[in-house]
């Protein structure tokens, strides 16, 4: 995401469930090309409380119902507070906690989080 030529936030967005998903109890079942996952949001440290994340969100929301999709999925780390929040005040809804080695780092705690479209 860019605003005024510089980027103000990253994330990759695709349907690809990382392995650690397995392992969570997700409310609504939907087949592999029904998902849409969002990896990685990051937002410049120095442009946060400015709303992009939660543009981002949008964005990526759309992006999932133009893709036919009808559950999104995310996670985040336990220690995310402010994350957690702002994904819950969007409608995501914290499923479960996944311990985990994540990106070759152990004793992650993912939390995982969906909502559902339809």
């Amino acid at each position: 995401m860019e605003d005024e030529g510089k980027i103000v936030a990253v994330a990759i967005i695709n349907q690809i469930q990382a392995d650690e998903y397995k392992y969570a109890t997700w409310k609504h079942s939907a087949k592999d090309n029904e998902i849409m996952v969002l990896h990685g949001l990051a937002v410049d440290p120095y442009q946060k409380s400015k709303g992009y994340g939660k543009a981002f969100v949008a964005f990526y929301e759309n992006y999932a119902k133009r893709h036919n999709c009808i559950a999104l999925r995310m996670d985040t780390n336990v220690r995310n507070a402010k994350t957690r929040n702002l994904y819950r005040k969007l409608g995501y809804e914290e499923i479960g906690v996944v311990k985990c080695v994540f990106n070759g780092i152990p004793d992650v705690q993912l939390v995982c989080l969906e909502k559902y479209l339809v």
